[in-house]
């Protein structure tokens, strides 16, 4: 494919992505406002319930091992959660 007709191609999709958008859009809020969010939830009740019985919970979110590697890096103390 000539560069020419490359760049015309590119060109088109993004016209059409433009033209496109503000429809998109329309059709995203749109779903927004008319979302059913307690059947939502109803519906993944089950999928949730699945994987706490498969997985369990995490005793922590990550986060406190971060702010303990954080603490190492900058040399104050070596944190016990590590070691």
């Amino acid at each position: 494919m000539a560069e020419d007709s490359r760049e015309l191609l590119i060109r088109e999709r993004i016209r059409a992505w433009d033209m496109a958008a503000p429809e998109l859009e329309r059709v995203r809020w749109k779903e927004i406002v008319n979302a059913d969010t307690a059947r939502a939830i109803s519906s993944l009740e089950g999928p949730f319930q699945s994987a706490l019985i498969h997985h369990g919970l995490r005793p922590t979110s990550g986060l406190v091992q971060l702010q303990a590697i954080f603490k190492l890096l900058a040399g104050k103390q070596f944190p016990s959660s590590l070691g």
